[in-house]
């Protein structure tokens, strides 16, 4: 019945939540101190919804404080998408997570936008994900 896929459906993501949840300290550990910014970068694979970017983010920011900026990205429904998170001293600094998605989602033949602390965007060009994370590390030094 619909009810038991839907279920189904939420024990999947919250088993996928808790195998992502599980790489944060690896991630957290590779964080790059970039312009006064502890700098990290998440790849989730690949996702059926982009809600674990934004919770993953979310997660990590808590973790790292007013310095994150955190740099979340998958392959959603077979495109590339990609979320940023900023601390508040980062944002004091003038990180501004919605222009560094702007930047990001052009490279990769798409679009997005959001707040100063959360934005979220992709595009259509997967060969593209280096040179997105690239042009963002550049932009905060």
């Amino acid at each position: 019945t619909f009810e038991e896929l839907r279920s189904l459906q939420k024990r999947l993501s919250a088993s996928e939540q808790q195998s992502l949840s599980e790489n944060i300290p690896v991630w957290i550990k590779a964080a790059k101190s970039i312009g006064g910014n502890r700098v990290v970068t998440a790849d989730l694979g690949s996702l059926d919804s982009v809600e674990p970017l934004r919770t993953i983010a979310s997660q990590i920011r808590a973790e790292i404080g007013a310095e994150a900026v955190v740099i979340a990205h998958a392959n959603v429904s077979d495109k590339p998408a990609i979320l940023i998170a900023t601390g508040e001293a980062a944002r004091g600094r003038g990180v501004k997570a919605g222009a560094l998605v702007k930047l990001a989602s052009g490279i990769l033949g798409g679009g997005g936008g959001g707040k100063d602390d959360m934005a979220q965007g992709g595009g259509t060009d997967f060969n593209a994900v280096p040179s997105a994370l690239e042009a963002i590390e550049k932009e905060l030094a």
